[in-house]
């Protein structure tokens, strides 16, 4: 059977005649014409549905109606307008574009004319002549020296020119998230799918930034949907590890016996939003510590959710962190596995506690938050603002053996939180419940992780960081797509005892 190459290109005036002549035909099919002129279904459908009269198709018309759309320009926010001056202060108050986009479509008062998309937002502060207020709102996006790319763009950020290449973007994908490499893919007789087309699409589409704006976007279209709306509503989220062995030669891996045997590995350290989405991820060298990473998950994700609670297990806990997110206005709620040999800390050692004095053995030192007061808000402000990655500033509070006044500061806010935690923790049913079940579906969704990474033994063979991060971004977004799945369940119908239910 021969190979008919389809095309998705716009039709032209010669084809629309064409088409016009031959839809007034008796027995006309879309299909076959679409064959006919090497074009894709979808075009000539789109084509027939845009552009026609009391289902007429006119070829002046459809082409008249083209040069319309393209001197149309794209929507423009108007610098004095209302909507501009409530984004501005947004911005300011440190919510992303995405977050702006998203609240604004909650608001019961306003009309169409007021939702905005994000990628606006990001093009009308880019457009801004220089000065105070272009250099002000920059200051204070979350990543204001990245440069924004379109999802899937090529390297050189020109347009794609080759036909069917969401079929050779999938089988990339499937192979680096399978770990099968390409090989079993390659059809030499698809132009899709040759050796050479698919080498080149993953050298020049399928990098770390256009998977994390790919999975953005899949993610903040999970939050939408009816369903996942009910299992929360984004603002909880769990982080947990994954271990893969690298047989292979890096020095970005580490030993540990227990994991890897006498092997080294990397840990794949994700986080999972109470709507079953991933939303970040880290690779880790061998098995450090989780607590050094667990606030890179809140403050440098590129959705649009807005997780202000972390549910980790013992390994992500430390003083440290609780302290830091107290001071971020998040909410630490680790599964402590000794949570009874816990350390409960006390501000004032004359206070009578009644049954918690037995309890409330640490002293903790108020003067030394007083005195580093100062210092732990510019802390924080690094933090939001983006100006020191969170692992960075961990692991140099901790570097000494003889912790700095900043340190001890913010580990006795720690431990004043972690007190009012373990209270809460220890006595709330609910609330244990609730971090159990968050965590939980972290695990269920490494359980489908595991059986996805089949390929080699389920091994990183990567040497280099980039090469590990890019292969996990593949792997990582591939359970992403499970947002179909909730979109399949959400328009289904549901059955209860053999009658039919609205949702």
């Amino acid at each position: 059977m021969e190979y008919i190459k389809l095309s998705y290109h716009h039709l032209n005036f010669e084809d629309r005649t064409a088409l016009m002549l031959e839809s007034r035909k008796e027995g006309f099919s879309a299909r076959k014409f679409a064959e006919l002129i090497k074009r894709h279904p979808s075009t000539i459908y789109r084509e027939l549905k845009r552009n026609s009269i009391n289902d007429v198709y006119q070829a002046r018309y459809a082409s008249d109606n083209t040069f319309a759309r393209r001197r149309r320009g794209h929507r423009k926010l108007k610098i004095d307008s209302i909507l501009w001056k409530f984004i501005v202060e947004a911005i300011r108050c440190l919510w992303s574009p995405q977050q702006i986009a998203k609240r604004l479509k909650t608001f019961p008062d306003l009309d169409q004319t007021m939702n905005v998309s994000h990628t606006t937002i990001y093009s009308t502060i880019r457009a801004l002549p220089k000065g105070e207020l272009k250099k002000d709102l920059l200051s204070c996006l979350r990543h204001e020296n990245k440069k924004r790319k379109a999802n899937g763009d090529h390297a050189s950020e020109a347009s794609a020119r080759v036909d069917d290449l969401p079929v050779s973007i999938s089988a990339v994908l499937m192979a680096e998230a399978c770990n099968i490499g390409l090989e079993p893919l390659i059809r030499s007789n698809v132009p899709a799918l040759t050796r050479h087309r698919l080498n080149w699409t993953k050298a020049n589409y399928l990098r770390a930034e256009t998977i994390t704006s790919a999975n953005a976007r899949l993610v903040d279209f999970q939050a939408t949907l009816p369903l996942a709306q009910i299992w929360g509503g984004g603002e909880v989220a769990s982080a947990d590890g994954m271990r893969f062995v690298t047989p292979v030669r890096t020095i970005n891996a580490g030993p540990n016996r227990k994991y890897f045997g006498n092997n080294r590995g990397i840990t794949w350290y994700n986080f999972v939003s109470d709507q079953y989405s991933g939303f970040h991820g880290i690779v880790i060298p061998g098995t450090l510590r989780d607590s050094i990473f667990v606030l890179e998950g809140l403050l440098e994700q590129e959705t649009g959710l807005n997780p202000t609670e972390i549910m980790t297990d013992t390994a992500g806990a430390s003083e440290l962190v609780f302290g830091l997110f107290w001071l971020l206005g998040y909410q630490f709620s680790p599964r402590l596995a000794d949570a009874g040999a816990s350390v409960f800390w006390r501000m004032d050692h004359d206070a009578d506690y009644g049954v918690l004095n037995d309890i409330a053995r640490g002293q903790s030192d108020p003067r030394k938050i007083v005195l580093q007061w100062d210092e732990m808000i510019r802390t924080a402000g690094s933090l939001k603002l983006g100006k020191v990655q969170a692992s960075v500033l961990v692991r140099s509070l901790l570097k000494s053996e003889r912790p700095s006044g900043l340190t001890q500061a913010i580990i006795e806010v720690g431990r004043i939180n972690k007190t009012l935690y373990l209270l809460n923790y220890i006595d709330d049913e609910d609330y244990r419940r609730r971090i159990l079940t968050q965590l939980n579906r972290g695990e269920s969704r490494h359980a489908v992780a595991r059986a996805i990474c089949h390929g080699q033994k389920g091994e990183i063979r990567k040497r280099y960081t980039d090469g590990q991060e890019d292969q996990l971004g593949h792997w990582g977004w591939s359970l992403t797509p499970s947002c179909y799945g909730t979109l399949f369940i959400c328009r289904q119908p549901w059955i209860i005892s053999g009658r039919r239910v609205k949702h």
